[in-house]
């Protein structure tokens, strides 16, 4: 166990480490912080809370180190003490924030099998408080949609239907908003296009 003081270091250098990736011109330059960033998902509960926010902060200047950061990043999340919130939120900034193209599909590919294989299988134990979680994940999920595969789709939908906030008896409003997210997918207002 880390004693108070220690625990105050580890975030005191996290924070350093953030401050001179966030100030750096050349981030790629500043390739050791990122490395010190990865290593305190090893350390203490707050530094690993810390770590988990600035992991995708900086994760498109290292290509590199995608895949070490990403074990890192998933480790965090399987954590039960993390606040998983936070972790879930980052999670799905790993799908929206990929801007390396040769590593847009790997990266994106990864992140969306752990939701599928680790997170979906998990959430009556890892969406405390269960509504509140519940209307997050559907939030993210939301925004993910604009640039899904089919496949990802059904991945997605079926997450949600498996939500008791979507789940049997529930209000005909929150069925509404389920065939509004189907709607907003099938783009129903465009043009038909009879050669696609």
């Amino acid at each position: 166990m880390t004693d108070a003081s220690e625990e105050a270091k580890q975030i005191e250098k996290l924070y350093e480490f953030g401050e001179r990736l966030n100030e750096a011109k050349d981030k790629s330059e500043s390739v050791k912080d990122y490395e010190r960033i990865i290593d305190a998902t090893k350390t203490s509960l707050k530094a690993k809370q810390l770590a988990a926010q600035l992991i995708p902060r900086f994760f498109k200047f290292f290509p590199n180190l995608s895949s070490r950061a990403l074990n890192a990043h998933f480790d965090l999340i399987e954590e039960e003490d993390l606040a998983i919130l936070m972790s879930m939120t980052a999670l799905f900034k790993h799908i929206w924030n990929v801007e390396d193209p040769g590593q847009e599909d790997t990266i994106r590919d990864k992140v969306l099998f752990f939701i599928r294989d680790k997170v979906f299988p998990l959430k009556a134990e890892l969406l405390r408080p269960q509504e509140e979680m519940e209307r997050h994940i559907t939030d993210l999920i939301k925004k993910s949609l604009g640039d899904v595969t089919g496949a990802e789709f059904r991945m997605f939908m079926d997450f949600l239907k498996g939500l008791s906030v979507f789940g049997e008896k529930v209000p005909p409003e929150r069925l509404k908003e389920l065939i509004g997210i189907i709607e907003g997918q099938a783009d129903l207002d465009a043009q038909f296009d009879v050669s696609a």
